[in-house]
């Protein structure tokens, strides 16, 4: 019993220690692969691998040693060895589980909360306003002021509002090298209470901006979404032409509700 609980506990310590290396190395390898643009390449499937040979070695040389100096029984030490590995792993793919599942139960819950907010909801006039971004190119910041009758989620507004920014029937510019660019928040819109001429949060930085996460009647707001055109030859001028009635922000409580049905 002596060597079992002595292997045991020196191959727990080495199962924490090996997870704990493993997850760093693919939270890197995650933050790798972003600032790349994507991963090909199979290396942290071959260092995990290497990883969990080491700890296999290390459970095979503990269970010798409690069947040396314990007169253990070699099978039977090995798979205790083993056994905290198998834990953590089999732990580790519970709470993922539980965690999936709690977000689906949260985003069905928004999901309601946004269909019932619809209502209570009321969009102004979309207008744009255009600035020369500091580093070349230039930045559209679309503005749709709306007011809410009661107290309602901002989450609502991310959940219901659409757009039709990335179409390919929206011309920004005369000039096709000035026409393509990117949105900012990547999904849904940043949700003040000001108009903006400068970005809400930095560059590097893509989530959304918002002013608080229960918005009240009686105040002024704005859905913004951040057009970036990052040309270095393009300058306001160049967006002269364009016309902010091509853009169509709506709420659509419709969409919503098929998508609740679809969960």
């Amino acid at each position: 019993m002596s060597g079992y609980l002595i292997g045991f506990i020196f191959s727990a310590v080495a199962a924490v220690l090996i997870s704990l290396v493993a997850l760093a190395y693919l939270e890197a390898q995650l933050v790798r692969c972003f600032m790349s643009l994507g991963c090909t390449d199979n290396k942290p499937l071959t260092v995990l691998l290497l990883m969990l040979c080491g700890y296999l070695l290390i459970a095979g040389l503990l269970a010798l040693f409690a069947r040396r100096t314990f007169n253990s029984r070699l099978g039977t030490a090995f798979l205790l060895n083993v056994a905290p590995l198998v834990a953590i792993i089999v732990l580790h793919f519970l709470w993922m589980q539980y965690n999936d599942l709690a977000r689906k139960r949260d985003l069905t819950l928004a999901i309601q909360t946004a269909i019932r907010d619809a209502p209570a909801i009321h969009l102004g006039e979309l207008y744009v306003k255009k600035v020369d971004a500091p580093h070349g190119g230039v930045t559209v910041f679309v503005h749709v002021p709306f007011t809410v009758e009661r107290t309602v989620q901002a989450r609502s507004l991310n959940i219901l509002a659409t757009s039709n920014e990335e179409s390919p029937d929206v011309r920004y510019s005369s000039n096709p090298e000035c026409n393509s660019g990117f949105g900012r928040p990547p999904y849904g819109f940043h949700i003040v209470d000001r108009e903006y001429n400068e970005p809400p949060i930095p560059s590097y930085l893509s989530g959304p901006k918002i002013v608080s996460e229960q918005l009240d009647p009686g105040r002024q707001y704005y859905l913004l979404r951040e057009l970036h055109f990052s040309n270095s030859r393009c300058r306001v001028l160049d967006y002269q032409d364009f016309d902010p009635k091509q853009l169509n922000v709506a709420l659509n409580a419709t969409a919503t509700r098929q998508r609740l049905e679809e969960r």
